[in-house]
């Protein structure tokens, strides 16, 4: 926790840790990690779709669902045994088995929820928690004729 709150301490005017020459050298070595996180995911084999300090979003390559649950697990397993990331807390958030995305604000997909039941059956679970998941800022800027043909257009796309 306290290494979450330097950050923030150096980058406010108000805190008495308030040093903007620090702030950029926290800032410069973050940037440093990522870049070394990212070319390690890269490395194992998976592709960077986005990231940004917060948030990584690959695409495993798997085609089955567990198989690439189990990949992401073997990810994170590989990546908190390297001591330069042992400090990371790395947790696969959504699923996906089909994405489409231009940005954090643009995408559309076929989302994969686990049950928490591990004795469920791999085939039930896939059917049962699937659900298409659409945020497009983009539509706004299309004329109010064309939103909904937009939606539906990429909504086709992506079950196909």
């Amino acid at each position: 926790m306290l290494i979450g709150n330097i950050q923030r301490w150096l980058s406010t005017p108000s805190s008495m840790a308030y040093d903007p020459a620090l702030q950029k050298t926290l800032h410069d070595t973050m940037q440093k990690c990522f870049l070394q996180l990212v070319a390690e995911i890269r490395r194992l084999g998976a592709t960077v779709v986005a990231a940004d300090f917060g948030t990584i979003t690959i695409c495993t390559g798997k085609h089955n669902l567990t198989a690439a649950r189990d990949y992401a697990a073997f990810l994170i397993r590989t990546l908190s045994g390297r001591e330069l990331f042992t400090w990371l807390r790395l947790t696969p958030v959504r699923h996906w088995h089909t994405l489409l995305y231009r940005d954090q604000w643009n995408y559309a997909g076929v989302q994969a929820v686990f049950a928490a039941d591990e004795g469920a059956e791999e085939a039930e679970v896939a059917e049962a928690a699937e659900s298409y998941v659409d945020q497009w800022d983009i539509q706004h800027y299309l004329p109010l004729a064309l939103q909904n043909t937009f939606r539906l257009i990429i909504t086709e796309f992506v079950a196909a």
